[in-house]
């Protein structure tokens, strides 16, 4: 069964009912925020046209730092791109549509042209000052992958250009392929930062886009958080008014990518998503179906796979082991749901610890989860066994390359409806 993007509702928390409610509402998605985000990066942007795939990609380096302003839920930040002396100052506010996890990654919602100062600044320095013009919304996501270093990924979305620039992706951005009211995506940022202190390491040499290094099967948590529409509890903290009253769910999350070569030289692509609650509930798989091109344009560092249906949704692998799926267009009341993933190198989980060992000990049956004093899931004695854990392949320990995932989903363009991280490991090529 071909579905788009990566099934909607695998990212809706009430639709996991017998997982576990972690948290209603509480300030540490604030406080999470601001200790891991605060801070001076170093940061090397790589931005992508995607109205012309012939274009080749823009870098440029700059410096980026963050600190509280002062103001509740608002954090400053100031921006020094390569080759300007002026900086670029913009406040950063969050709401509702921000979605954080206890790590500090993040995914947020941005409107209009003004709505991100620092990233109109460096899509005006790689593609020039009218780049930005006709943007109507852009998405963020933002992965903590060690302590030290972050990697994010911005999508804009606006206007519908006239189908002049040619290439696969300036059909889906033309007028012609997007309804009168859809916004299509034109560029796509890849932000790789790295903390301004002596322990960080310099940004190594990116690896060209792969599919082989993501083929096989992945297995980890996830945890996904949705606004609730019920009244706040009084006495409630200023923060969580702010960013709304939520709800948490954590279940296992099983990733399989498979790929086969087709006869004129392409090759087949599948990518099916398994959920199961920690109460034994499976949803039914989620599969989505796509075609990869045997080369990229050697100007043109990405290899896209086109999963199609109404809003065009792609996979769009990019250099350092990165890779984003995402509708091509989005519209009014159609339900969409971006992806942002980073490749890790083996090592301890930062973040979310995993509840995959426990799973994969007992062969696909149910963990049993220890409920915490006062209700919700205890982390700390979630019961693993990493030395049998390593003969199954999924240990921190064993060498095994880890998937770190940041999710958005919405039930059309003006709703956002939750937000979930994950961490997976791959246990079987």
């Amino acid at each position: 069964r071909r579905m788009g993007l990566l099934g909607c509702r695998a990212l809706v928390p009430a639709a996991r009912a017998p997982a576990p409610l972690c948290r209603d509402a509480a300030s540490s998605p604030w406080v999470a925020l601001k200790s891991f985000n605060c801070g001076t990066w170093h940061g090397q942007c790589v931005a992508y046209d995607r109205t012309d795939t012939r274009a080749p990609p823009a870098s440029i380096a700059y410096n980026h730092t963050v600190c509280e302003s002062g103001t509740p839920l608002e954090l400053t930040s100031t921006t020094i791109i390569q080759g300007s002396d002026a900086p670029v100052l913009h406040p950063l506010r969050f709401s509702s549509t921000t979605d954080v996890d206890l790590d500090g990654s993040f995914s947020d919602e941005h409107a209009g042209e003004r709505g991100l100062l620092h990233a109109r600044a460096l899509l005006e320095a790689t593609h020039g000052p009218e780049a930005h013009q006709g943007t109507e919304l852009v998405l963020e996501h933002t992965l903590a992958i060690s302590d030290t270093e972050r990697w994010r990924c911005l999508l804009f979305y606006g206007e519908a250009l006239p189908p002049a620039v040619g290439g696969d992706d300036a059909e889906a951005a033309s007028p012609s392929a997007a309804g009168d009211s859809d916004s299509v995506l034109r560029q796509l940022l890849l932000l790789m930062e790295r903390r301004a202190v002596a322990s960080a390491k310099p940004v190594p040499p990116l690896s060209q886009p792969s599919l082989d290094e993501l083929v096989g099967t992945w297995v980890g948590d996830a945890c996904a958080r949705a606004p609730k529409d019920a009244p706040l509890p009084p006495g409630a903290p200023s923060d969580v008014q702010l960013f709304g009253h939520c709800s948490t769910n954590v279940y296992n999350a099983r990733l399989e990518y498979t790929a086969r070569e087709l006869w004129d030289g392409n090759r087949a692509v599948s990518r099916r998503l398994h959920c199961t609650s920690f109460g034994g509930e499976q949803m039914e798989p989620i599969v989505s179906s796509g075609a990869l091109a045997p080369d990229p344009s050697p100007a043109y560092d990405v290899l896209t796979i086109n999963f199609g249906g109404s809003d065009g949704t792609a996979m769009v692998l990019l250099p350092g082991g990165a890779h984003v799926v995402a509708p091509t267009r989005i519209g009014s009341g159609r339900p969409f749901a971006t992806e942002f993933s980073v490749l890790l190198a083996p090592g301890e989980s930062f973040g979310w610890e995993s509840y995959s060992l426990q799973e994969a000990l007992d062969q696909g049956r149910p963990p049993t989860v220890p409920v915490a004093a006062g209700g919700g899931i205890s982390r700390g004695v979630f019961p693993t066994r990493d030395a049998d854990a390593v003969n199954l392949g999924v240990s921190s320990g064993n060498g095994a390359p880890r998937l770190a995932r940041v999710q958005r989903l919405y039930s059309g363009r003006e709703t956002f409806v939750s937000g979930t991280t994950s961490l997976l490991s791959i246990i079987g090529r």
